[in-house]
């Protein structure tokens, strides 16, 4: 009986085998380079409020002009069962001329590079992620073939922490200190401390070959009534005009482009109003 381990099976692979193997896993490796680090220039950025997130922005869902610099928002409450729970959206509490009447914001320029590497003042939102803040918007596919949302001239608005804070002004303590007492707490609070501003809007359509005339009317109509609602919320913050309305800047069988200069907040970065205790 021998006990001696048997000895490896030897397998010859021919050359003809591998070669179309290592070409494929080549092929393989260049296709996933490129579909990860490259992007087509003119493509929108897919997520910008992921990316806002990231940078400590709250996205402003339905691009609403109350979320101003300096505003005191509220953030949560009490539910029916006590429980605190956190707003869908944040409540404006006292507005900024109100707790800060003698406070000027710092203005400066907005950068979030784009898919294309490049950077410049201005946000692009591509149509798919755009149901989320124009839900009453329904294009019809069968008249458009694409659409996104282009925010020129980005700008922040910014306060320094030191010019908010213990800075409140006599009419805004006394009257969260009545809400306090009534109920609410402290941490509910915020200030907010910078918004991302944008000076005009263009909402960009791109028909389908087949459409119609009357199709195209209609969804035009359709998209300057939701940017016309948009402003209206708008309407009345300093600096603005009431008489303010999207007009049509491009249009053709192929392309129409809707514009409307009007500040648009896009986004805010609050802070957590800290309560201070005086010695007895």
């Amino acid at each position: 009986m021998n006990d001696s381990a048997d000895p490896p099976v030897k397998i010859k692979i021919k050359p003809a085998f591998i070669w179309p193997v290592f070409v494929a896993l080549l092929i393989l490796t260049v296709y996933l380079f490129y579909t990860q680090n490259m992007r087509q220039p003119d493509e929108p950025l897919q997520d910008v409020y992921a990316e806002l997130n990231e940078q400590g922005y709250t996205a402003n869902m339905g691009f609403s002009g109350n979320y101003q610099p300096g505003t005191i928002i509220q953030t949560h409450e009490l539910d029916e069962r006590r429980k605190q729970r956190q707003l869908k959206s944040a409540l404006v509490v006292l507005w900024a001329d109100q707790c800060f009447p003698d406070k000027e914001t710092r203005t400066a320029q907005y950068i979030l590079p784009d898919n294309s590497g490049s950077s410049r003042a201005s946000i692009e939102i591509a149509g798919k992620f755009l149901g989320k803040f124009f839900p009453a918007l329904q294009l019809d596919s069968e008249t458009v073939m694409s659409y996104k949302l282009n925010f020129e001239n980005t700008q922040t608005k910014t306060f320094a922490r030191l010019d908010l804070s213990q800075n409140l002004s006599q009419y805004c303590v006394l009257a969260l200190e009545k809400d306090i007492t009534a109920g609410a707490k402290p941490e509910w609070f915020s200030v907010i401390q910078e918004a991302i501003i944008a000076d005009a809007i263009h909402f960009e359509l791109q028909w389908q070959t087949e459409s119609t005339l009357v199709a195209r009317e209609e969804i035009k109509s359709q998209v300057m009534e939701t940017i016309d609602t948009l402003l209206s919320q708008i309407r009345g913050t300093p600096g603005t005009s009431p008489d303010i309305q999207s007009r049509i800047e491009l249009d053709n069988q192929q392309n129409t482009v809707i514009s409307a200069k009007s500040p648009v907040i896009i986004a805010y970065r609050a802070r957590q109003l800290e309560p201070v205790y005086e010695n007895p």
